[in-house]
């Protein structure tokens, strides 16, 4: 019998775990792994925030916060990746509380 893959799906984004492919419509978009730990993460409670502590320890596997930019520079390739699909503002950045993946209020 085949396994279904695991996916998260968010209206028409779809991520697949076993690909680290991204899906927005029919459109496959490669993600690199750390994005696709960054995405499945947000997409894991969409419009809940995740904290920056929560996202460090679950995607790098860190105790505490180096102190570098380095999840903005993922964020950064995650919405540029995002962009041509219109897709980039729904990875938002919530001051002082963390990040969150939903449509924008302004686009209902």
């Amino acid at each position: 019998p085949r396994v279904q893959p695991e996916l998260q799906k968010y209206e028409d984004v779809l991520l697949l775990d076993d690909r680290h492919e991204l899906r927005i419509g029919p459109n496959p978009i490669s993600l690199t792994p750390k994005e696709h730990a960054i995405l499945r993460l947000l997409m894991q409670k969409p419009g809940g925030v995740v904290s920056r502590r929560e996202m460090i320890q679950s995607v790098w596997g860190y105790l505490q916060e180096p102190s570098t930019n380095f999840i903005e520079v993922h964020l950064a390739n995650l919405r540029k990746k995002l962009r041509p699909f219109g897709r980039d503002e729904w990875v938002q950045t919530v001051r002082s509380s963390g990040f969150t993946f939903m449509r924008p209020s302004h686009e209902s």
